[in-house]
């Protein structure tokens, strides 16, 4: 008897934890291109700019003050990172193609 609501318990907390999961929000919004470059447009029409936004894919990516996405070496607040030159995915972790290093955190190590 005691088997049988453990299980009972162990199921109802692991379908709460399904539900919840499946509760949290989703990003909203669209890459947009013009001759300029790429910019990601959210549902309310606003865009990042300025700022460094990480997607639901986990990779990270820096908007200029007027909301283009930005590749190759970018210094931001004495910090340098650089951005993949295709996608504009921060690189982490490792070496990036010229050779130089950049910590978890994507900053470059000298």
């Amino acid at each position: 008897m005691m088997k049988t609501i453990t299980k009972r318990i162990a199921a109802l907390g692991l379908a709460s934890a399904m539900a919840l999961g499946c509760a949290v929000t989703g990003f909203a919004g669209e890459w947009k291109h013009d001759g300029i470059g790429w910019w990601y447009q959210k549902d309310d029409d606003t865009y990042m700019n300025n700022t460094f936004w990480t997607d639901e894919n986990g990779y990270t990516y820096y908007f200029t003050g007027k909301g283009y996405m930005v590749t190759g070496w970018k210094e931001i607040q004495n910090v340098w990172y650089y951005f993949d030159e295709t996608t504009g995915a921060m690189w982490k972790g490792g070496a990036t193609p010229d050779g130089n290093w950049v910590g978890a955190d994507g900053a470059w190590v000298h």
